[in-house]
């Protein structure tokens, strides 16, 4: 790899973690996975059950060939084309606190993309007993946010997924971003709800 890659980087001395997870590897997921490995992270852990469907293409980076692969395999196969010294581990399972546990996972900072509320219950639990830092950022209908670990064990409702229009229209690449500037203690990491459409000044035809 060039040292010419991160030339410019290493002037902002960035404190990168050794090795991310990446829980959800969809519409938010994707983009973390992918600005981690531009950033340098060279050991990076995907878990998603789920399959490429060709609805996905309009708002998450995978390609027409990909329809039917495992998110997570698919996912890696564009990483290493970006970085093909990477380390990546996959997993095509439901993330649980006993699936974490069974495979030991080991990992310096966890970004949770799950739109499953107990899912992230369950990685959150897992996150306190294990002292690894997590960030949880979500998408549903025209809302993206940032959960703390302390608002996840609050919240008992949790959206109702792609209903509105500019989930489908706009990859949740700002959602991402935030998800990492977190990650690097670049701004607080307090919780966070934003309107799309009111953001925008959004105003829909009829």
């Amino acid at each position: 790899m060039s040292n010419q890659i991160y030339l410019r980087q290493r002037k902002l001395n960035l404190k990168l973690p050794h090795s991310i997870t990446v829980i959800g590897c969809g519409g938010t997921g994707s983009w973390v996975a992918l600005f981690s490995s531009l950033l340098g992270i060279k050991h990076i852990i995907l878990i998603d059950p789920d399959n490429i469907e060709e609805h996905n293409l309009n708002r998450q980076p995978y390609h027409y060939e990909h329809i039917g692969m495992p998110k997570t395999e698919a996912l890696k196969q564009l990483l290493l084309q970006l970085r093909p010294k990477l380390n990546i581990r996959t997993y095509q399972i439901y993330a649980t606190y006993e699936t974490l546990k069974s495979l030991n996972l080991r990992t310096d900072i966890i970004f949770c993309c799950t739109d499953n509320h107990q899912a992230r219950l369950e990685v959150n639990k897992y996150c306190k007993e294990h002292n690894i830092k997590a960030v949880y950022g979500y998408c549903y209908s025209d809302v993206v946010g940032i959960e703390t670990p302390e608002e996840v064990e609050q919240t008992t409702y949790f959206g109702t997924g792609y209903t509105q229009i500019p989930q489908y229209l706009f990859p949740n690449v700002q959602v991402a971003i935030l998800m990492w500037l977190i990650a690097l203690n670049k701004v607080n990491y307090t919780s966070f709800e934003c309107n799309l459409s009111e953001l925008f000044s959004f105003n829909r035809g009829e």
